[in-house]
């Protein structure tokens, strides 16, 4: 999907670059981009990210070059902006595929891994054939991706990849100063019976650069994207615990009766009988069901 709404086909050129037929036009992209153009030279596999309604200006390819290079680049394919970078990988393995991880990062497939890259040769490799994937007879993998993350099926397990939300982040990295990392630090203190817990939360309110109730957000929405019951309600505990120092007219409520009601259905689609690995849609995210 082009920026301008309309839709895109691209697909290798077998003599380099890519073919584009675009607005009924037929055409070939020797390079991509406009204000620094970046050269194809022959392409081995592309992948664009998953198309939402919501976000369709914003799709994005990438491209593996015969050199083993990611080109990252914005539709429109022509103008918009791109990026290129090395992927150094001392096996030979073939790449078999390129797939999107939501539309955080590009994935290379191999016939045992998975590896998400990034610029500066950041990446993460998932081997399967590492013993940590506990899989009883190995067989291949099939990926595919979806709107929130990549999701991974061998013979035996299912697996799914996504980008760790901005919520939970902020509510465990161990430097984050968000207020809902706070209020965590004094439930915790809390739970301990560390008689320090309340001065933290006054803190928290006497800081013009915190909001207590922007942090008992965070952890009501961190909530969400928890699959087990425990961490969930240990989350929404901390927040139930804020909201003691908080007027009633703050936090609204709502938000929070609303999110203990989801919770309550995903959990009932977790038991064995049904087996179904979703979290809580939310409407002012577009998240979609995993």
């Amino acid at each position: 999907m082009s920026s301008s709404g309309d839709y895109e086909v691209v697909f290798p050129n077998p003599d380099g670059g890519l073919y584009r037929i675009y607005a009924g036009r037929f055409d070939v992209l020797n390079e991509l981009g406009t204000d620094r153009p970046v050269d194809l030279g022959m392409v081995k596999k592309l992948a664009a990210t998953p198309f939402r309604q919501k976000d369709k200006k914003t799709q994005i390819l990438a491209v593996l070059t015969e050199l083993n290079e990611i080109v990252i680049a914005e539709c429109k394919l022509d103008t918009g902006k791109t990026v290129k970078f090395s992927v150094d990988d001392d096996s030979d393995e073939p790449v078999e595929g390129v797939i999107w991880c939501a539309s955080e990062s590009a994935a290379l497939l191999y016939a045992n891994r998975v590896v998400l890259v990034g610029p500066n040769n950041v990446k993460a490799v998932f081997d399967f054939n590492d013993p940590k994937f506990e899989s009883k007879e190995f067989k291949g993998f099939y990926a595919y991706n979806e709107v929130d993350g990549l999701r991974i099926l061998t013979n035996d397990t299912a697996y799914f990849l996504e980008k760790v939300p901005s919520s939970t982040e902020k509510v465990f990295d161990v430097v984050s100063t968000d207020p809902s990392a706070q209020i965590m630090s004094a439930y915790q203190k809390y739970i301990a019976g560390d008689p320090g817990a309340e001065d933290v939360l006054k803190g928290v309110k006497e800081d013009a650069k915190s909001n207590l109730s922007d942090g008992i957000h965070e952890l009501v929405k961190a909530a969400t994207y928890e699959f087990e019951p425990d961490h969930q309600k240990y989350l929404l505990k901390a927040a139930s615990f804020a909201k003691n120092f908080i007027s009633p007219g703050e936090f609204n409520a709502e938000e929070f009766v609303l999110t203990l009601k989801d919770l309550r259905i995903v959990n009932q689609l977790h038991v064995p009988k049904v087996r179904k690995n979703v979290i809580v849609v939310r409407k002012d995210d577009d998240v979609w069901p995993v």
